[in-house]
């Protein structure tokens, strides 16, 4: 499609010491007068957010629950069938 500006985000949460990520954003571009950009980040659990909310009552695990869902929410809510999106939240959450 002509005149269109398109961007690709791979935003990767590490859950672990031992995990490996590895991202290739790549975006196919078959027309002449486009925009297309891309980025990705990694990276783990920030320690001054588990401190904030762990400063609050909330326990570590409790914490970290809350910040993973919080990295996939944004994604959830773009899901059209609330039934899907329910049960999305529900693995994220075990």
């Amino acid at each position: 499609m002509e005149k269109t500006y398109s961007y690709l985000a791979n935003n990767i949460l590490k859950l672990g010491d031992k995990t490996l990520a590895n991202s290739i954003p790549s975006l196919k571009i078959d027309a002449n007068d486009v925009k297309a950009s891309h980025g990705a980040t990694v990276g783990q659990i920030d320690e001054e957010h588990m401190f904030y909310l762990m400063s609050r009552g909330l326990s570590r695990a409790e914490a970290e629950r809350l910040i993973v869902e919080g990295f996939f929410e944004p994604i959830i809510q773009k899901i059209p069938l609330e039934e899907l999106r329910e049960k999305i939240r529900g693995l994220v959450k075990s």
